[in-house]
């Protein structure tokens, strides 16, 4: 996991979700009923989850584990379909009144760079905008 992603996570989540590449559907799952389960109940502060853009946090998490689980049920063997996610860093939109760093151009080329990639590119890996190398996370 990536310094950015783990700030996000529990103890708990932190320490059972080192291995991106062990992680699974049923875990992801668990993770997502957990924090809706102490949403709902009013316990979620107390539950060691972030407490600032909670819900935005964690879906981020989860897609981004989800990917993980996806590329290994569609790996690479035939080279056709390959399975990233990527951080477009803090981008100028109207989500946050344009005071991002990054251009909706800039913000766009990771993902360009990963829809172009030629055979044995990434695969199940997290990349940050810019950044060009892959994150553990």
């Amino acid at each position: 996991m990536s310094n950015n992603e783990s700030q996000y996570l529990s103890n708990k989540y932190r320490d059972e979700w080192k291995d991106r590449d062990q992680i699974t559907e049923d875990q992801i799952e668990h993770f997502i009923q957990q924090y809706l389960g102490e949403l709902k109940d009013g316990t979620w502060k107390s539950g060691g989850w972030q407490h600032m853009y909670t819900g935005y946090s964690n879906t981020k998490v989860a897609l981004n584990a989800y990917t993980s689980v996806l590329a290994r049920e569609v790996g690479p063997e035939t080279e056709k379909v390959y399975v990233n996610c990527f951080n477009p860093g803090f981008t100028k939109t109207n989500l946050n009144d344009y005071q991002g760093h990054n251009t909706l151009e800039e913000a766009a080329m990771t993902g360009i760079w990963l829809a172009l990639h030629p055979p044995g590119g990434p695969h199940g890996k997290y990349l940050e905008q810019q950044n060009w190398g892959i994150t553990a996370w």
